[in-house]
């Protein structure tokens, strides 16, 4: 019964991620929305590299942070956001900005967060099937329900179920795609 509890609280909390990763992830981080026309040189960047790689343009949002990074987030597509530190703005140069961005609407187009959000959802799965099975183990139970098998299986579980979801989390491929910059032929080569 605890196990059928458990994998119903574990689905319910990966839908509501799924639904509101986007917000939580700027919440976290102390995104603002950048409102249009305050930063009409990042705005241009953002429209220009959505029409090169052929997404919607995403919401756009500053971190206030010196550290210079970037990240993107959202379900898909329609549904994405780019948030941008201060520190990268002030620290780089236009071009290198430019760059960056382009790395995170490689992200976006690839939809790698929605897979990387599943990959996490099943690799967390298992890992706390595991754990549970580790848990039941330890706390005994009813010896003569479990034959040999069981325990084999239950052993194998506990051993291979966490290096199961490493490999998971390892195997999610990676997409490569290539957006012209506006910087002559220059070909901004992300990996994403």
């Amino acid at each position: 019964m605890f196990l059928y509890v458990f994998v119903f609280l574990a689905v319910a909390m990966n839908v509501v991620g799924y639904w509101f990763s986007d917000r939580l992830a700027l919440r976290a981080a102390g995104a603002k929305p950048v409102e249009p026309g305050t930063n009409p040189e990042l705005e241009a960047m953002v429209q220009d590299l959505a029409q090169r790689a052929r997404v919607p343009v995403p919401r756009l949002y500053r971190i206030p942070s010196e550290q210079p990074n970037a990240f993107a987030t959202g379900r898909n597509p329609r549904h994405a956001a780019v948030a941008v530190t201060d520190g990268l703005l002030q620290q780089l140069p236009p071009g290198q900005v430019k760059s960056v961005l382009a790395h995170e609407f490689g992200h976006i187009g690839n939809r790698d967060i929605l897979v990387s959000s599943i990959a996490a959802m099943v690799a967390g799965a298992i890992a706390a099937i595991a754990n549970l099975l580790q848990f039941s183990l330890l706390l005994g139970g009813d010896e003569e329900d479990t034959g040999p098998l069981g325990w084999i299986g239950l052993i194998g579980t506990i051993i291979f179920a966490p290096l199961a979801a490493s490999l998971l989390q390892l195997g999610v491929s990676r997409h490569v795609r290539r957006l012209r910059a506006l910087d002559g032929d220059q070909t901004i080569r992300l990996v994403a």
